[in-house]
């Protein structure tokens, strides 16, 4: 190992020694204490990646958060959302210049696992609560049609079910008066 001028074939270009930085170019300790580092390091870094497996927990999701929207609705019996509540969200996401398929939609009720931490792990921007109580998920008592920020660039949006909206007028005016304000 000692002789290195074959080098000379594979590096081409100057090779130059920048001042400050330590230039290493000794092989110190044998190949079993070596061996010996490597085995025992593996271990904890085997541990490691299994803790950091268990928690990124997955969160199941219908759509493809092209615009980095998630929507949250409480819908228990159903996989995602019923198809009334989703042809309603999908004229809201309409009014808003959206497509359906910009946003990404979960169940909470099959996603008993989500909490703050998880919902500003997730790659979205805004969020928009349908007929969740924020109590359970965030924490918190956010005013109802208020947008509010929940940290690192993230707002959320706190509404009635989609079928209660959809019924009654005057929360699809608070509803329109919000989204304008968060959207456009």
């Amino acid at each position: 190992m000692g002789d290195n001028s074959f080098l000379k074939h594979f590096i081409t270009e100057p090779v130059f020694v920048i001042p400050g930085e330590e230039l290493v170019a000794s092989i110190t300790g044998s190949r079993e204490e070596k061996a010996e580092a490597i085995v025992e390091e593996a271990p904890a870094i085997y541990q490691s990646q299994e803790a950091t497996k268990k928690k990124a927990k997955e969160v199941t999701f219908k759509g493809s958060n092209k615009k980095q929207i998630l929507v949250i609705v409480d819908q228990p019996g159903e996989e995602f959302i019923n198809a009334a509540d989703e042809s309603f969200l999908s004229k809201i996401m309409g009014a808003i210049k959206l497509d359906i398929n910009d946003i990404a939609i979960i169940n909470f009720s099959n996603n008993s696992e989500l909490n703050k931490e998880l919902l500003l792990d997730f790659s979205a921007t805004r969020y928009l609560m349908f007929g969740i109580d924020d109590s359970k998920l965030l924490k918190g008592n956010f005013p109802p049609y208020q947008i509010m920020d929940i940290g690192n660039n993230k707002q959320v949006l706190i509404c009635s079910a989609l079928a209660t909206i959809a019924s009654d007028p005057s929360q699809k005016k608070l509803l329109w008066t919000a989204l304008q304000k968060m959207f456009l």
